[in-house]
């Protein structure tokens, strides 16, 4: 049996050592580049601003034109305080009478409200009843 030289034999251990430093710098390489990746499609996932807006105004008269009215109003005073913020999406959430004054609550956002979760029904609150309100309208400023 022959065997390489001692020169011949330190190249192809040299040259070994070599691919194997170099398989393993790719994989590392590789691995920054999947969490760059995953980080950064995450992130775009949630780029969306959103605030939950509660606005009030008073009844003029404790009447349902008046509570109406008061309405109207709040919710005009929570879509100017999400434009004012830069949500040009908004959705009522809630409205409430309590102690002379109506109050609205309405989500707002960068982009379109998905509410595929939202519940169907209202929960029962003590106190007057309102009129039925559309709450999966969707306006965009």
């Amino acid at each position: 049996m022959t065997s390489f030289p001692q020169a011949r034999r330190m190249d192809v251990v040299r040259y070994i050592d070599l691919v194997v430093w170099q398989v393993a710098l790719s994989l590392v390489v590789i691995s920054f580049a999947l969490v760059a990746v995953m980080v950064f499609t995450t992130s775009a996932a949630s780029a969306a601003e959103t605030a939950t807006i509660e606005a009030t105004a008073p009844i003029g008269q404790p009447s349902e034109a008046g509570i109406l009215s008061a309405i109207s109003v709040a919710v005009q005073r929570a879509v100017r305080g999400a434009k004012a913020m830069g949500l040009p999406w908004v959705q009522l959430g809630e409205a409430y009478v309590s102690g002379g004054y109506v109050g609205v609550k309405v989500f707002a956002s960068t982009e379109p409200i998905d509410d595929d979760d939202a519940d169907d029904e209202p929960e029962p609150t003590d106190g007057p009843a309102l009129p039925a309100i559309q709450s999966s309208a969707r306006y965009e400023l």
